[in-house]
């Protein structure tokens, strides 16, 4: 047999000294390998034959290195871990050269060149100290806290004593490189007291988004291994569901099976019946493997219509509730979502969604969540979108939907007392941000919110907050208290400048975290390079980006409490019907809804007894909360154990209890009697519930009893008003006006007459004639004339009512009984009282303004109240009369108002014309009114803001929007392009901060916020702080250039005729809200709603230029730009407009810029800009360029060796420079060096400096930066 040629050998030579000689594991699989450098030999060798052979690695140390010269001297090499992938980089630096190298594999060794200077130059951008000295002595170099060191006699002078290099400041110039699996894990942070342990890693999965647990143990995966744009970049499906299980029980899964392929970004999994179901915009389907093969072979939609959007911004699911449906997130892309089980169509606009896919019901719910609508073990559900970690739903819409007529405002409540795009502390190195820059550090990406749901983890993190941030590499972790009727969080004390969970990977990208069956808090990390979609991707960065690496990668971990095993899960589909009855008595949450789902789907009405049972009798308040709800799935709750349940010890069971009341078939009066006293319960939440169950429970008669006592209680939170309105239906509403006129008559309660007009009003709207009569004899009582404001109010509301049904009280005196004419009869002194009030130049003004709410509305008067409205108009008269009368006259329906508004034109303050204006365009006869007047130059178009003029020329009639834009001179060639070529001279003009507060006050504060002026509807504008006058510019000039769907105008026409304009706040199932031009909130009935469309327009109008002259846009920019802290002060430095020389060169010196940052200060002495030590500090200049040109920037600065090496970004205008400081030699020596070629535009520009990130030491002396004009 011909033997095999042996690997070869190790050195025959002796080694020139034992010196040069290592033993390190450098791709950490845990053998070591040995390497020989010793000034003569230059090898690696690596194990093989089981160990007991040494073979020649094809790989050396990089060229020139060594551990050793040949007499034994240490050359400088250290193998260190720069880039956490686990393996042994090299690090070389002695007197003569330094360099950094990477490991790539035992095939190609350390082939990554991060930087070499050889022969070593002390100025050179990239040196850094020697780790040894000529003679092998040590120069007092450590590695510390991802950090080189250096500690010796020249390093006393600086800054802690220290010079440093931080190990991601020294691989700035590498693009991050993916990690394996483990050396991903290695780069985790976690708070002490917890280990993350890996449970699954390519090629058993890719891309995970998603995960859910069968009954079976087995995991489900979401692959959305098409993102962003499809497997080939051009929407090819490529998603799949995998399916893992653990064969040998060690609690990692080592079998893996695509159960289906070439889905179209899915997001969403959930283990049912016997499959399981997928949410894959515009599907929710379910699928099933029938023939035991692992692969799906059955698969039905179950609704359809979900918008194929932004793939960020997708249907997705989903959750178990209580209530035995299942919960899903809108996604933010909305449809009308058709069953394919029973036909019926759902708009999901605005709002997420539950879903019964046995029987193929769906329903919105309040809330629109961007990715993961969860909830708490109690009921509460939570979601989130990219900038925003945390809400609190605090009402369903389908009690907000049973009263048509309540037009609720919101009930999404942000949960943190940081709302909003709040500060994150990443671990991973700071890259450069292709868009929103302002996001850097920030909640930019916030997805899959969650609530810690078992008690395995110590109590401090019970029902604490987890929320994904992969865009900064992290998880971070709030904690959770109730606060009334909802709740708020905050950081943990010592998480306050830190986060539960950071990873130094750039690409670890967690997106999905969620309590596990073990009790342990699992996540899927996507692992990409890019996790941001391409729409917020400039082009020119997609083409530098691969949009797609990473997407054969995937992991999914799970965090673990130090010192414990997880808890091995339990295979509850081998549980018969009383296992799984105890499993509900447990304290994970997983395993609690799980089995409560199999119990229903079983149908197994044996197990009632024992629910009903172990609803009172479990000694875990969970346990018994889930028995109940189980009990109600399978239609099995008695009255009896509701009652018990009623005065449980726990406020969460009182709470689902008096839910779960509405179930029942028949409420009886002791039920209700149990009920009554929870309206008064010390539990906010239960007395919540109480209010949105009153309407549900029993006949209207004893939803009466229960609702009229809550009603005429004093006071009461928002949410627990809306919720009682809520309740009020056209069946019981006459029942409640009884019952309240009954306990207010007979004095054992104050008379409420807010109310009872309140629940009149109520009544008026569902079509209910019976009351009328009652109302109006109320309104017409004496008794309530010595308090004007009072009846006033009271009578205002019963004319709103009659006026929106169509009704007015000479056809009520015509057609009513005679009790109805003797009420109106009486009705017509409190009328006659109000004209008086209105007319009495003496009385209060306050009373005169709520007397003129009642004027103008009976015809057989209105002439003469409107002329005393108009009379009003003057401008001698108090501006709240004349907003009064403004307000009166849109109510009237008499033709001649138009021609009364206008004929006060000239007289009318700019506030005042604004609210003619929103009257003018509130009708469309009135359009033509107003276009009248501007033709006759009564009113001419300088005098319209911008958002008139918009609103006329992007009006539905054709004839109307002609004769508008003729009017307005509006010429559809010009571009908004050409618009600010023109006035590009703005940029030529000493903004004035100062004055530029004025004008933002009064044309932009009633959609943005700034320095505390105004409200925070737009754009947020502190992101906007370091950006160019030109772009300021061109934001204002050109709003729709680049809008989100958010800030785009709507138009909503009512069934009367209104026409209301504005941006869309919110929307449920009754109602929208929008908020106009002038900062009013409107909310309309969706049954008052005869059209709402999108203008397709920012609702920032364009055309700004015409109301603001250019010295106001200058300094409106100017007042923008300053955002932020002040500038610091110190003797010697006095910002100032810079100007070219006569030749040309523009000399920007450290007397004259702007200081901000921690640390940054101006040197007198020196005058130069030094310790440079944070990574918010920067200089601004603010430059005049008479004319656009090319420069070359020259620094002239100063910077110790020691600390040199620091990265700096220079930005003006659209150019933006960086590199590397250069040592000097010492702090004392300047240099001039160049830094690059920009161009400048003309016109007024702002030059920043700023070094990115944290620097080492300092950042360098900076006395000055030329600009010098290339010729």
């Amino acid at each position: 047999m011909r033997r095999q040629k042996p690997s070869p050998p190790l050195p025959h030579t002796p080694l020139a000294n034992h010196r040069g000689l290592r033993f390190r594991d450098i791709d950490n699989d845990g053998i070591d390998e040995l390497i020989i450098a010793d000034g003569q030999h230059n090898a690696v060798y690596g194990t093989t034959d089981g160990g007991r052979r040494w073979s020649k690695l094809p790989f050396t140390l990089p060229a020139g290195t060594a551990l050793t010269d040949a007499a034994g001297i240490d050359r400088g090499l250290r193998l260190i871990d720069l880039n956490d992938d686990g393996q042994l980089d090299v690090v070389w630096s002695n007197e003569d050269a330094c360099g950094i190298w990477l490991f790539d594999s035992l095939e190609t060794g350390w082939a990554t060149r991060v930087m070499h200077v050889s022969p070593r130059s002390r100025s050179h951008r990239q040196a850094f100290p020697p780790i040894t000295l000529a003679n092998g002595s040590d120069n007092g170099f450590f590695q510390h806290k991802k950090q080189l060191v250096w500690q010796n006699e020249h390093t006393a002078g600086l800054p802690h004593l220290v010079d440093r290099r931080r190990f991601i400041d020294l691989l700035a110039g590498q693009a991050p490189q993916p990690k394996s699996p483990q050396a991903s894990m290695n780069s985790i942070r976690l708070r002490p007291g917890f280990r993350v342990e890996l449970v699954a890693a390519e090629p058993l999965i890719q891309d995970p988004v998603a995960l859910d647990w069968g009954p079976d143990g087995k995991l489900w995966v979401v692959e959305m291994g098409d993102y962003p744009r499809g497997t080939d970049g051009k929407g090819r499906a490529g998603g799949r569901i995998r399916c893992l299980e653990d064969t040998s029980g060690d609690g990692r899964y080592d079998r893996s099976t695509v159960f289906l392929d070439k889905l179209n970004f899915p997001n969403g999994v959930i283990a049912w019946r016997k499959g399981i179901l997928v949410s894959a915009a515009p599907e929710i389907f379910y699928a099933e493997d029938t023939d035991g093969d692992g692969r799906a072979d059955r698969r039905q939609v179950l609704f359809q219509g979900f918008v194929e959007g932004n793939q960020q911004h997708r249907v997705n699911g989903f959750a178990r509730g209580l209530d035995n449906w299942i919960y899903c997130a809108n996604g933010d892309s909305g449809g009308t979502i058709r069953s394919t089980k029973t036909g019926q169509s759902v708009n999901i606009g605005g709002r997420d969604f539950r879903i019964q896919p046995d029987t193929g019901r769906i329903d919105a719910q309040a809330g629109q969540t961007q990715f993961g609508r969860r909830r708490d073990d109690w009921g509460n559900w939570f979601g989130c979108n990219n900038s925003n970690p945390m809400w609190h739903f605090v009402l369903g819409d389908h009690y907000l939907r049973r009263n048509p007529h309540l037009a609720a405002s919101g009930s999404r409540v942000n949960v943190s007392t940081t709302p909003g795009a709040a500060p994150v502390f990443p671990l991973s190195r700071t890259l450069a941000r292709y868009n929103d820059p302002g996001g850097v550090n920030r909640f930019t990406s916030a997805c899959s919110p969650t609530v810690y749901r078992d008690q395995f983890y110590e109590a401090q993190f019970v029902g604490n907050s987890f929320v994904c941030e992969p865009v900064h590499n992290l998880i971070h972790r709030e904690r959770i208290s109730a606060r009334q009727l909802t709740f708020t969080s905050q950081r943990a004390t010592d998480e306050r400048s830190s986060e539960f969970l950071s990873s130094r990977d750039n690409w670890f990208r967690p997106v999905y975290i969620r309590t596990g069956p073990d009790g342990c808090l699992w996540f899927a990390d996507m692992y990409r390079a890019v996790i941001e979609h391409p729409k917020w991707i400039p082009a020119d960065w997609q083409k530098r980006l691969d949009l797609r690496a990473g997407h054969q990668l995937g992991r999914i971990y799970r965090i673990v409490p130090t010192g414990k095993s997880p808890r091995r899960p339990p295979r509850l589909d081998r549980f018969n019907t009383e296992k799984l009855v105890r499993a509900l008595d447990s304290p994970n949450g997983w395993q609690r809804d799980l089995a409560q789902e199999l119990l229903v789907q079983r149908g197994d009405r044996q197990a009632l007894k024992l629910l009903l049972g172990q609803a009172v009798s479990s000694p875990r308040p969970l346990g018994r909360l889930h028995s109940l709800c189980t009990a109600a799935g399978l239609d099995g709750l008695t009255p009896a154990i509701v009652a018990a349940s009623l005065s449980d010890t726990h406020p969460g069971v009182r709470r689902h209890a008096v839910r779960l009341a509405e179930t029942l078939t028949t409420v009886t009066p002791d039920l209700v009697n149990a009920i009554l006293p929870l309206a008064k319960d010390p539990d906010p939440q239960v007395r919540l519930q109480v209010a949105l169950s009153s309407g549900s429970l029993g006949s209207p008669q004893q939803q009466a009893r229960l609702l009229a006592p809550q009603l005429i209680a004093p006071g009461g939170q928002q949410f627990l008003q809306t919720a009682l309105t809520s309740s009020l239906s056209k069946s019981n509403i006459t029942h409640v006006i009884s019952r309240v006129i009954k306990q207010t008559a007979d004095g054992t309660k104050p008379v409420n007459d807010a109310l009872l007009s309140r629940l009149f009003a109520l009544d008026g709207s569902y079509g209910n004639k019976g009351s009328l009569a009652t109302w109006i004899s109320l309104c017409a009582d004496p008794k309530l004339r010595k308090s004007p404001q009072q009846l006033f109010s009271m009578s205002a509301k019963l004319l709103d009512t009659l006026q929106r049904r169509g009704l007015s009280l000479s056809t009520l005196h015509t057609n009513g009984t005679p009790a109805t004419r003797q009420a109106i009869d009486d009705f017509r002194q409190v009328l006659d009282l109000a004209r008086q009030t209105a007319g009495e130049p003496d009385r209060p003004v306050a009373d005169r303004v709520i007397a003129s709410r009642l004027l103008g509305r009976d015809m057989a008067d209105s002439q003469a109240e409107l002329d005393l409205l108009t009379t009003w108009l003057a401008p001698q008269t108090d501006a709240a009369l004349q907003s009064a009368a403004v307000s009166a006259l849109q109510r009237s329906v008499d033709p001649g108002v138009a021609k009364r508004l206008i004929g006060g034109w000239t007289g009318y303050s700019p506030t005042r014309r604004r609210e003619v204006l929103n009257v003018l365009l509130s009708r469309p006869a009135w359009h033509e009114s107003l276009l009248d007047a501007m033709e006759a130059e009564t009113i001419i178009a300088v005098e319209l803001d911008a958002s008139t003029r918009q609103r006329l020329i992007t009006q539905k009639n054709a004839t109307l929007k002609q004769r508008a834009e003729k009017l307005l001179a509006i010429n559809a060639s010009t571009s908004r392009q050409q618009v600010i070529d023109k006035h590009l001279g703005v940029l030529k003009r000493t903004g004035d901060a100062t004055r530029g507060a004025t004008v933002f006050k009064k044309k932009c504060s009633s959609c943005h916020q700034l320095k505390g002026l105004g409200k925070q509807l737009g754009a947020d504008l502190t992101a906007l702080k370091d950006k160019s006058p030109l772009s300021l510019l061109t934001a204002i000039l050109d709003p729709n250039r680049a809008v989100e769907a958010k800030f785009l105008g709507y138009i909503a026409v009512t069934n009367s005729g209104s026409i209301h304009a504005g941006m869309l706040l919110g929307e449920s199932s009754n109602s929208v809200r929008l908020i106009g031009s002038d900062g009013k909130q409107t909310t309309i009935l969706r049954r008052d709603l005869e059209t709402l469309a999108s203008t397709r327009l920012s609702f920032m109008p364009e055309g700004l230029e015409k109301d603001l002259p250019p010295q106001d846009l200058a300094d409106v920019i100017a007042f923008v730009s300053s955002a932020g802290p002040p500038p610091k002060r110190f003797p010697g430095n006095q910002p100032q407009l810079i100007a070219p020389e006569k030749n040309g060169t523009l000399r920007l010196s450290a007397t004259s810029c702007e200081i901000r940052g921690k640390s940054l200060v101006f040197e007198a002495r020196y005058k130069n800009l030094g310790y440079w030590m944070s990574a918010d500090d920067r200089a601004h200049w603010s430059v005049e360029m008479p004319r656009a040109g090319q420069y070359e920037v020259r620094l002239v600065y100063a910077c110790a060796n020691g600390t040199a090496g620091n990265t700096f970004e220079l930005k003006c205008a659209d150019s933006r420079l960086t590199g590397k400081i250069v040592g000097t030699g010492t702090w004392d020596n300047y240099r001039t060096t160049s830094l690059g070629r920009v161009r400048l535009p003309a016109g007024r520009i702002r030059v920043l400096i700023a070094p990115v990130g944290d620097p080492n030491n300092c950042l360098m002396d900076l006395q000055e930066l030329v600009f010098v004009p290339v010729k």
